[in-house]
């Protein structure tokens, strides 16, 4: 991806609990960047940012130009709801809970998980048509807004408490 976008930088965000090949040798982020993109750490086009805080999160999101999900499994992924949240574009993988957050073409894009050609597919379509992804982004925080904000969020736990309630009545 590199070679078609050479003016791409790659931030990885969060802990390096290492990734064990199919010989399996543990690989830790930095090393494996070294061995598959000689020079990439170097020249600081991938950078190893580590854990941040909260706090850091949103700014790094809003100055990406593609915020990237690439779990194996997940359930509901608040990683990519504060990402859609913040109207940035993004790329997840399609499991667990997020293809029910994450409307494929509609306000993201979803990558087949453990699929490093399909994801990276993803990310360069993304790239190479910013208008595009600025209206994916758009409308992910409208339907964050509209699915996942915290009043409507505290009124459908409202109702499910109370229908809970009343069949628990009806039974009495």
């Amino acid at each position: 991806m590199l070679a078609k976008v050479p003016d791409a930088r790659l931030w990885f965000v969060g802990p390096d609990q290492g990734y064990i090949d199919a010989n399996g040798r543990t690989w830790h982020i930095e090393d494996y960047l070294r061995d598959r993109l000689p020079g990439a750490l170097e020249l600081k086009q991938v950078e190893w940012l580590g854990v941040q805080p909260f706090s850091a999160l949103a700014s790094l999101r809003l100055k990406a130009q593609v915020s990237v999900v690439c779990s194996r499994y997940e359930t509901l992924c608040l990683a990519a709801l504060e990402t859609m949240a913040l109207g940035c574009p993004l790329v997840a993988a399609r499991v667990g809970g997020i293809p029910e957050v994450l409307n494929d073409h509609a306000n993201g894009l979803l990558h087949r998980a453990s699929d490093s050609e399909d994801l990276a597919a993803q990310i360069m379509t993304l790239l190479n048509d910013p208008e595009r992804a600025a209206q994916l982004g758009k409308q992910a925080a409208i339907d964050c807004r509209q699915r996942f904000s915290p009043e409507i969020i505290a009124e459908r736990t409202v109702s499910c408490y109370g229908k809970v309630i009343e069949r628990n009545r009806l039974r009495k």
